[in-house]
């Protein structure tokens, strides 16, 4: 089934108004009673000139529904329907079953660089926060050759203890993040989302990641590089 009707989608989001939306749920697969429901923009998304009647209700107001106005609805749709094409051919793409650890233990965060050692290619992602800024916790994952994936987040601060350190001594604060720069320096090839963000604060802190080749919003803009940026 595809779906656009925004009733439909509170359906499926299970009344979750907070999700509920075009905007957080296009693209995505959802199942009711079994059948898979694929979210995507009405047709009325790739219009480039704006009927006044689709942006104003019946007392004159206007209407704020974001379908009607999407600049890339061409392009979204075209990949959305593809995706529906795949469903309907049984052609889906097989995903690897969604693994992940959080490295709570000096042991943990070993278990993780050897998992990652192994590894075709290691995606990182960083978060960052307080002031001054600092990196937060440090998230991997990595995919083997036979297609199987884990994913690893190894945590530095915790918002509920006293000084805001997750770890509980220096010592294996400080092991913690040489695991972090031993991944960060293996050969292993590495895949990042805007990575010259997360990249700055690795040079910051001494930990450079070694091989970033591959940057998945720049390969976004490569296929369609009249999307906006931002």
């Amino acid at each position: 089934i595809v779906v656009s009707c925004p009733a439909v989608i509170g359906v499926l989001a299970q009344g979750d108004l907070r999700l509920a939306t075009l905007d957080k749920m296009r693209g995505g697969v959802y199942f009711h009673d079994g059948i898979p429901c694929i979210v995507t923009y009405p047709i009325t998304a790739i219009h480039q000139r704006i009927d006044a009647r689709l942006l104003q209700n019946d007392d004159g107001e206007v209407d704020k529904q974001g379908p009607y106005r999407v600049p890339q609805g061409k392009a979204f749709l075209i990949w959305d329907w593809q995706k529906v094409g795949r469903f309907a051919a049984g052609k889906q793409r097989r995903l690897p079953a969604f693994r992940y650890s959080i490295c709570r233990t000096v042991d943990d965060c070993m278990a993780a660089r050897d998992y990652l050692k192994d590894a075709r290619l290691i995606s990182i992602d960083i978060e960052t926060g307080n002031f001054p800024p600092q990196i937060t916790c440090v998230g991997y994952t990595g995919i083997l050759e036979n297609g199987a994936t884990h994913s690893f987040v190894i945590p530095f601060y915790n918002e509920f203890a006293e000084g805001g350190t997750f770890w509980d001594s220096p010592d294996d604060h400080a092991i913690a993040w040489s695991v972090v720069r031993d991944i960060n320096a293996l050969d292993v090839p590495k895949t990042l989302q805007n990575g010259h963000y997360d990249c700055s604060y690795f040079i910051r802190d001494r930990a450079p990641a070694k091989n970033f080749f591959y940057d998945s919003m720049v390969m976004w803009w490569s296929m369609y590089m009249e999307l906006q940026i931002g």
